[in-house]
């Protein structure tokens, strides 16, 4: 496919690009202040670090950066950090009429297995959409048929590069962006980040991944400006305070709904949002769309595809939309500043939040309207106005091991050397004192080798010249699993000791397992909640409210839960379990516990688990993603630890006896 050349067009103090290198239907299309801040660029060999309020138009910068390079025969490759964003980028480039709509192309995700269509399709496609867990499983197969297509790739376009500071998905992204950058060194590397603190941060780990020069552009300009508006509540985020939040957000709902002015309530909990999509229907005859993963994905469309086109002006939605997809309302009302007890959501995911709201074509100014508890108004605004500081995660030592250990598994490392020199090229490396750079990682990798040894998850290999490592198999477990070294080692002690009892209860197995159910760790945990959990796990676990979390999602059901444990029986339901699930069959296949295990409310429990729809994020980008549909959460622990014949009736109450027969055999 011919494109144009990039002849730009100044015209009453506007510039003009071909819609080419804009996106957009005219035939041109002048520029908005930040987009113009891209144009000397556009044919740069140069990284580039493009740092604006969301909602600027950063998008366009994937045309203008990109285009150049499809014209002389490269490929693009954009890395969105959710499945929803990198959906939506795919849309968006093969809509009709769209410059791009006729070269071939790819979205790489979870919900898109690498399969032998799929690496097909990719030796092809000039655009491929991908997201950070698919790249990294991509980037590790060991099969270069299966990676020839990468060599065509010219420029790299990570969008929301912010992110790397994330807890939960920062480490991912920034071994992703390492990997990819150094598979690729001829590729121009592209960072589209929301406007933080500390760009140049960003800009010198760029230089240093592939030794080009970073330009850094920064733009303060949005096309409708947010104003923030603030409702105080009695108490603080939590369960307690729902009934007053929900009333909140009702009122200011019904408020927007009489005016015919687009609103989308945000919420941080499915529950609490199906209990306001309940409220809104029964009590006030109004029908609010819930969008969330829990609806099919075709539906999930056709309401993405109606609100933007206002068939209805009101939207109820969890973080997947209001965060990663593009749905624009004049009005965002934010339900929650706080999650679980007392847990800060980040201000780059309410930055990020707000800043999806207005609509150019609709609006002349947008309004976050934030339910906050009393007094935290004057703290709140400060962290909005200072904004997101980028900070690598690799300052914690536990995702440094694991990921040492996961490049151990993949051969990527094998000594300290190649450890160190890892190590210089991770965002962390950057961010430390220059004074004492060399000395703090030397001392930082030298205590995760000795810890690993220690911990029994690697030795030295004999008769080597150097120092080299391979890892032990609680090791490969750790790698396979991505799983917390340290914690790994704690959980494999506990189950060990379960293995000589002679009978194991759910509270046995609920303390054993609450080493890594870690997020409320440290958390102050109120006395009423204390009351109600009882004396028997207060006296036998430290860890006061993970015990209890796990034990209710063992023995209780929902129905039989006191409303102040509801939100902790929430989250274990949808993220400790279902998430670490392989890992715990994993440990407990390893440890011989599972044979002592006798009572059958837990394994009811986990059966429940291992057949259900909720599938670990984490497991869909594994070599054994084609199987994602059978190897479900605790089966796959157990099939994987190389023990389902001491477990074969488990394993066949979770698989059918054929499907369990096959992986015998592969095995």
């Amino acid at each position: 496919m011919n494109f144009p050349e990039c002849n730009v067009v100044e015209k009453d103090g506007k510039i003009y690009l071909p819609t080419a290198y804009t996106g957009f239907k005219s035939e041109s299309w002048h520029l908005n202040p930040m987009q113009e801040l891209v144009v000397p660029h556009i044919y740069s060999t140069n990284n580039m670090v493009v740092a604006a309020p969301t909602a600027s138009g950063k998008s366009t910068v994937l045309m203008m950066a990109g285009t150049p390079a499809l014209a002389v025969g490269g490929s693009v490759l954009y890395v969105a950090p959710y499945k929803a964003l990198a959906d939506e980028k795919l849309d968006d480039v093969q809509r009709k009429g769209h410059p791009w709509e006729k070269i071939p192309k790819l979205v790489v995700s979870g919900d898109y297995p690498w399969t032998p269509t799929q690496i097909k399709k990719a030796s092809r496609a000039r655009f491929i959409s991908v997201t950070p867990e698919s790249l990294i499983s991509v980037l590790r197969k060991s099969d270069p048929q299966k990676t020839k297509w990468l060599s065509r790739v010219r420029v790299i376009v990570f969008d929301e590069i912010h992110l790397v500071t994330d807890a939960s998905r920062g480490a991912t992204m920034e071994t992703m962006i390492m990997d990819v950058a150094l598979r690729l060194p001829k590729a121009r590397l592209i960072g589209l980040s929301a406007t933080v603190s500390n760009p140049e941060d960003l800009q010198e780990w760029f230089t240093r991944l592939n030794e080009r020069e970073t330009d850094l552009i920064q733009s303060t300009y949005r096309p409708v400006p947010i104003v923030r508006h603030f409702y105080e509540y009695e108490g603080f985020c939590d369960s307690q305070s729902m009934p007053d939040r929900q009333q909140m957000a009702i009122e200011l709902g019904l408020q927007f709904h009489e005016a015919n002015e687009a609103y989308m309530i945000a919420v941080w909990n499915k529950k609490f949002g199906y209990s306001i999509q309940d409220d809104l229907r029964e009590n006030h005859n109004l029908s609010v769309p819930f969008h969330n993963a829990d609806v099919p994905k075709e539906t999930r469309k056709n309401i993405e595809s109606d609100y933007r086109t206002r068939i209805f002006p009101g939207l109820i939605a969890t973080s997947t939309v209001f965060v990663g997809v593009n749905l624009p309302p004049r009005h965002l009302i934010l339900t929650a500043t706080h999650v679980g007890i007392d847990n800060e959501i980040p201000v780059h995911e309410l930055l990020q939040a707000e800043g999806r709201s207005g609509r150019p074509e609709y609006d002349t100014e947008a309004h976050a309207h934030y339910l906050i508890h009393a007094g935290y108004r004057e703290e709140l605004e400060a962290k909005l106005l200072q904004g997101c500081h980028v900070e690598s995660n690799f300052h914690k030592p536990a995702l440094v091991a694991q990921h040492f250990l996961g490049a151990l598994y993949t051969n990527a490392l094998g000594c300290y050397d190649s450890f160190m020199e890892w190590f210089t090229w991770t965002l962390r490396y950057v961010q430390l004192p220059e004074e004492n750079v060399d000395s703090e990682a030397n001392d930082l990798l030298t205590t995760i080798i000795s810890d690993m040894v220690r911990l029994g998850m690697i030795r030295p290999i004999e008769n080597m010249l150097e120092d080299e490592f391979e890892l032990t198999q609680l090791g490969k477990i750790a790698a396979q699993t991505m799983a917390d070294p340290y914690v790994l080692y704690t959980l494999i002690q506990n189950f060990r000791k379960l293995s000589l009892e002679s009978r194991v209860t759910e509270l046995d197995v609920a303390l054993a397992w609450t080493s890594y159910v870690e997020d409320f760790a440290g958390q102050s945990v109120p006395k009423y909640i204390l009351n109600t959990i009882g004396s028997t796990i207060l006296n036998r676990c430290p860890s006061i409210t993970k015990a209890a979390t796990v034990a209710l999602y063992l023995g209780m059901t929902r129905d039989n839960v006191p409303r102040e444990l509801q939100g902790l029986l929430y989250r274990i339901q949808k993220q400790h379990i279902t998430r670490y699930a392989g890992i715990l069959g994993r440990v407990m296949a390893e440890t011989g516990s599972l044979r002592t295990l006798q009572t059958e409310t837990y394994v009811r429990s986990v059966k429940s688990a291992a057949r259900g729809e909720l599938l670990a994020d984490c497991m869909n980008d594994t070599p054994y993603a084609q199987d994602k549909h059978l190897l479900r959460l605790f089966g796959f622990g157990l099939i994987t630890s190389g023990d389902i014949r001491k477990n074969r009736e488990l394993a066949e109450s979770v698989f059918s006896r054929d499907r369990v027969n096959e992986i015998l055999r592969k095995r």
